[in-house]
Order: C-alpha cells, then sequence, then structure tokens
C-alpha cells in the first residue's frame, strides 16, 4: 500500500468511527434520565477509538511528507544531472501536445493543410558526459544562464504627433477650406479682411462689412509602413521577441513619421511637411533685424536666444500661441552655451527662460533651422492608426519556416492655419 492510499483508509476509518460517536451521543440523548451505563461505556470505547485512529492518522500523513519530500529531491538531482529515460508513451504525449492546435483544426475544419509532428531520438535517452571540449557545446552539462531581458534599442524620445492634434477620418483625401485674405496671391496671406468697427446707435448707418474667402484645399492619405522576416523557431525561442520586435517596427514608423510631418515633400507619395511652401509662414527677417536695432543691439551679434524669442512674438503677432519650438540637438548644445558679451552664460537669465521652456529637440529639424508653433494650426488625419500584424502568407515563408511582420499606418496631414506655424532659418536671420 502506498502512503497515499494508507492515508486514505485510515482517514475513511476515522470518519466511521466519529459517526458512531455521534450516533452513540444521539442514543444517549434519547435514553437522558434512565439507566444509561451501557450507552455511556461505548460512549468511551468509540472515543478511544477515534483517539487511537488520531493518532494513526496524523503518523501516516507525516510519513506521506517525507516521502514526497524524498521523491521532490529525486527529481531535482535527475534533472540537474541531465540523464534518464522517458517511455515512449511519454516522448509521443510530449509531441502530440506541441501540435495539438493543428491537429484539432485538421479534424474540425478538414482545411487539407499538411501538419505533423516529430520526436526526437534524443528524448528516448539522454546522457551528458562532463568532459572538456565539443561535447560541452550543443548540450552542456551546467547549461547557460539566458537572462529574460528584452534587447536594449533607442527609440525616439519624442514623436511629433503629440504636439498636434490628432483626428479621424474614413476618406482616402481631405478637403478643407482655407482663410485667404481677398485680392492676395495664394498661400501668401491667411486671414479674413477683419471691418469690425463702432457704429451710430443712434443713426440708421451702414455698418461696416468684413470680407471673407477661402481656397480649397486636398490631400490625399499616404500609407507608411516596414516589415521584417525571421524565423519561427527564433520567435518560438525567444518569446520576448514577440513583443520587442512589434515595438520596434511600431517605433521606426513613428520615426518616419515624424521626418515626414516637418521634411515630407510634396508631389510625392509622402505627406506634406510643414517645411514646404503653403504649410508654414516664413520668419519675419526683416522685423526680427530692426527690432534688434531698436533694443541696442547689432544684428551680427544676436543670438540664437534673440531669434528664438522673435519668431514666439511673431506668432503672437498673428494671434497665435507658441506650444512648441522645435529645433535640432546640435543647435540646442549651442543655445545652451550663449554667452553676452562679457562671457557670462545666458542660461536662467529672463530672455532664455521666455523660450527655454518650449524648446523640444529633434533629429529631423534640419540643422540651422527651427519652428515655432501654435499646435491648433495642424492636424494629423488616421485613415488607419498603427498597425502590426504577423503573417506566413509572404512569398515563400512556409518553405522556409519564416514570419513576416508587417507595420503599417495611412496618414494624411492638414496645416489648415500656416500662420499659426513659424519655419525659419538661424543664419538668415542674422544675413550671414
Amino acid at each position: 500500500m502506498t502512503p497515499d492510499e494508507k492515508v486514505q483508509a485510515i482517514q475513511k476509518a476515522l470518519d466511521t468511527k466519529v459517526e458512531e460517536l455521534n450516533k452513540a451521543y444521539q442514543e444517549n440523548d434519547k435514553i437522558r434520565g434512565q439507566e444509561n451505563k451501557e450507552a455511556n461505556e461505548r460512549i468511551e470505547e468509540l472515543k478511544g477509538q477515534v483517539s487511537e485512529y488520531s493518532e494513526k492518522f496524523e503518523a501516516a500523513q507525516k510519513e506521506l511528507e517525507e516521502t514526497r519530500t524524498d521523491v521532490d529531491k529525486l527529481k531535482a538531482d535527475m534533472e540537474k544531472q541531465s540523464y534518464g529515460r522517458k517511455s515512449v508513451r511519454d516522448v509521443y504525449g510530449d509531441a502530440m501536445k506541441a501540435k495539438e492546435e493543428a491537429i484539432k483544426g485538421m479534424s474540425e475544419k478538414a482545411t487539407g493543410k499538411h501538419t505533423g509532428f516529430q520526436v526526437k531520438a534524443d528524448d528516448f535517452f539522454r546522457k551528458d558526459t562532463m568532459t572538456t571540449g565539443g561535447s560541452l557545446e550543443d548540450r552542456r552539462v551546467i547549461p547557460y544562464d539566458r537572462v529574460i531581458q528584452a534587447p536594449v534599442f533607442d527609440p525616439e524620445e519624442t514623436a511629433l504627433r503629440q504636439y498636434f492634434n490628432v483626428a479621424s477620418t474614413t476618406a482616402d483625401s481631405v478637403e478643407w477650406p482655407i482663410e485667404q485674405v481677398p485680392g492676395s496671391s495664394p498661400q501668401e496671406n491667411w486671414d479674413y479682411d477683419n471691418q469690425a468697427g463702432s457704429v451710430n446707435s443712434d443713426d440708421a448707418a451702414i455698418k461696416p462689412e468684413s470680407e471673407f474667402q477661402w481656397d480649397l484645399e486636398t490631400r490625399t492619405v499616404r500609407d507608411i509602413a516596414h516589415l521584417a522576416r525571421l524565423h519561427k523557431n527564433l520567435m518560438n525561442d525567444l518569446p520576448l521577441l514577440q513583443t520587442y520586435l512589434p515595438n520596434r517596427l511600431r517605433d521606426g514608423l513613428l520615426r518616419e513619421e515624424s521626418r515626414q510631418i516637418l521634411l515630407g515633400a510634396d508631389g510625392s507619395q509622402e505627406i506634406i511637411g510643414l517645411s514646404q511652401t503653403g504649410s508654414h509662414a516664413p520668419f519675419d527677417v526683416s522685423g526680427f533685424q530692426a527690432a534688434v536695432v531698436n533694443n541696442n543691439k547689432t544684428v551680427a551679434n544676436a543670438n540664437y536666444i534673440d531669434i528664438l524669442g522673435y519668431a514666439k512674438t511673431q506668432l503672437r503677432l498673428n494671434n497665435y500661441v507658441a506650444s512648441r519650438i522645435l529645433i535640432n540637438p546640435e543647435d540646442y548644445y549651442s543655445l545652451m552655451f550663449v554667452v553676452d558679451d562679457e562671457g557670462r552664460y545666458l542660461m536662467n537669465t529672463p530672455n532664455w527662460q521666455y523660450v527655454a521652456g518650449l524648446i523640444v529637440q529633434s533629429n529631423y529639424v534640419t540643422t540651422g533651422k527651427f519652428y515655432t508653433f501654435d499646435s491648433r494650426a495642424n492636424t494629423l488625419f488616421q485613415r488607419q492608426n498603427i498597425n502590426v500584424e504577423f503573417s506566413y502568407e509572404d512569398r515563400d515563408n512556409f518553405q522556409k519556416n519564416l514570419v513576416t511582420v508587417r507595420a503599417e499606418e495611412r496618414i494624411v496631414q492638414v496645416t489648415d492655419r500656416p500662420n499659426g506655424i513659424i519655419y525659419g532659418d538661424f543664419a538668415d536671420a542674422v544675413g550671414s
């Protein structure tokens, strides 16, 4: 009899004695007040038997725990030493389990697709020898310690989409009316002829008339996508890749999206970037230089802080409020070391603080350029948000056991208020 069976038998006998004891108590209650000497003796006898079986039960439980401890220790020793045998039943069971879903699909759907399982000879008998050289390469007596950690990569710190409006569309293109000053050339002045004014309320005076004019703009949804192929065994052996790779592809998509938000070429398959004509208002070089002279400073000595400060002011003059200033990291480094005529750093001065809180570094801003914008002036419309998919149905994937991972999005950029985006050049601002 095994320890488990022994414990179960004692437990059953103990339960029987306890039940008999309860019945004896019930009989005793029925003849209460009469001669019940015989019942009391039976109760005492059963109490003794219950106590005896309780002791046996505790001893059997202790023996069972000791047996389980010994078995667990033996299993651990066998696994540590990497030797032993599997039964044919276990080997085929493991192989069938690995393909259970595929086999189930064949029986239920009768798709005719091939599936199978493989039994390795090594599964029947494993033997490793503690030697040196080649025997330590394929299967090690002391296995490698695999660190479960995603590989480190360098995600773009800031996706530029977060600084603009993001909306959805169900069409393949977007049309919108853009205000145009009556009589001006297209893409020259984005405003309207505001004639609002006071009138004499006592007279039937003619009210001033404002004039509006709109141009209809249309932009087409564009696809941004890329993919990667890798062996399916790599995905199975390294589960972390199932999350790492989609994140990596998504990051690459956002990088290209950020580049196109600023630099996308008009007339191409890219979304039209903010640097393109008609998507921004140019930095007012003449206005800036006049302001520098009015503040008793020479234009040649104007620094980055002066230029960015005026770009923020220009935006305000256009009835917008600066949300962010985008510059290249190299220009930000130069900005950090701007000094006055006496060689003192201008960081933390009032001039610095006027622009510092709005600055965002981006690798997709061309060195020497800058953008100052109100986030309400530009909108990204999503026809399809970023989507990551896995598929075996690509080229010769089935033949080569490859998996294709694709990341894709469909978007269009609409700059409906170009006066809310200032685009300029540091060198042009000072005439160098």
